[in-house]
C-alpha cells in the first residue's frame, strides 16, 4: 500500500511517504518499497512549509497523488491550527484522489495523536508509556498506555493531575514520550521512575503511516464528517457570547 502520512499536531512537523515497488518508476534504482521522511521544527508555519515538503517527497519518489492508496493525518489533540491544516490537507488530497480513481469515499484515515506517539516507543512488557503534549495554560495533554493498550482516555490536565494519573498505574519504570515530554517532566518535578524518551522531540509521521495503513485495512476510511479532536473548546468558542433571548 502506498501511503502519505502528515503529522502537524505540534511545532515539529513531519511527513512520511511509503511507495510500493509497483509504483516506483523503472528509471529508479532497485524495485523495492521506498520509504521517505522529512521533519522540520516550524513553529506556527505549518501552512507555509507543509505542501512544499509533500511535493518534494513525491518528486523524490517519482510519483504523484494518483499513485497513493491512502492519506493519513493526526486527529488530535495537539495544536489547533496545526491539526486543522493537517486534516484539511489530507482531506483535500484524498478528495482529489477519490475523483481521479472513481470512488465515493476519499481514502483518508486519521489517528489519535497520543496513540501514535505511544506506539513510537519500543515495547518493554509491563512498562507504562505516557505520551505528553503541551496544552498551554499550564496544562498538558497526556495518556497512559501499557503494552500497546490504552489505560486512560486522552487527558487535558495540570502537571499534578497527570502525575497522579500515572501513579495510579505505575509499578515500575515509566517512559515519557511525545514532543513535550521533557517540558512535562520539569513541570511535574520529575521522578526516579520516569525515563524521558531521548528522541521524544521529533515528528511522528513514520509511526502514523504504519498505524493508519493497518486501520484502513481493518475498518476502511474515515467518515467524511470526521474532524480534528481538539479535546477542548477553542478560545473563540470560549469567548463566544450567546445570542440574547
Amino acid at each position: 500500500m502506498t501511503v502519505l502520512a502528515i503529522d502537524t499536531a505540534t511545532e515539529v512537523l513531519s511527513v512520511a511517504l511509503r511507495v510500493e515497488p509497483t509504483r516506483v518508476p523503472t528509471n529508479k534504482p532497485g524495485h523495492r518499497t521506498l520509504y521517505l521522511t522529512a521533519s522540520r521544527d516550524v513553529g506556527l508555519r505549518h501552512s507555509e512549509v507543509l505542501m512544499p515538503i509533500i511535493d518534494r517527497l513525491m518528486e523524490e519518489a517519482g510519483c504523484t497523488s494518483t499513485d497513493l492508496d491512502l492519506v493519513a493525518a493526526m486527529r488530535g489533540p495537539g495544536s489547533f491550527t496545526g491539526l486543522r491544516i493537517g486534516m484539511s490537507t489530507a482531506k483535500g488530497i484524498g478528495a482529489a484522489l477519490a475523483m481521479q480513481i472513481g470512488v465515493d469515499q476519499p481514502p483518508v484515515v486519521s489517528i489519535p495523536t497520543l496513540e501514535v506517539m505511544a506506539c513510537g516507543v519500543a515495547r518493554i512488557p509491563g512498562t507504562l508509556v505516557v505520551p505528553v503534549l503541551d496544552a498551554r495554560k499550564k496544562r498538558f495533554y497526556g495518556g497512559v498506555f501499557r503494552d500497546g493498550q490504552r489505560l486512560t482516555e486522552d487527558l487535558d490536565v495540570t502537571p499534578e493531575d497527570l502525575r497522579k494519573a500515572i501513579s495510579t498505574f505505575a509499578s515500575g519504570p515509566v517512559i515519557l514520550t511525545g514532543t513535550h515530554a521533557g517540558l512535562f517532566a520539569a513541570a511535574a518535578g520529575g521522578s526516579d521512575d520516569w525515563i524521558v524518551d531521548p528522541g521524544h522531540r521529533r515528528g511522528y509521521a513514520s509511526q502514523l503511516l504504519d498505524i493508519a495503513a493497518s486501520e484502513f485495512q481493518r475498518r476502511g476510511a474515515d467518515s467524511p464528517d470526521t474532524g480534528p479532536d481538539y479535546r477542548r473548546e477553542t478560545d473563540a468558542e470560549l469567548a463566544r457570547v450567546p445570542p440574547p433571548r
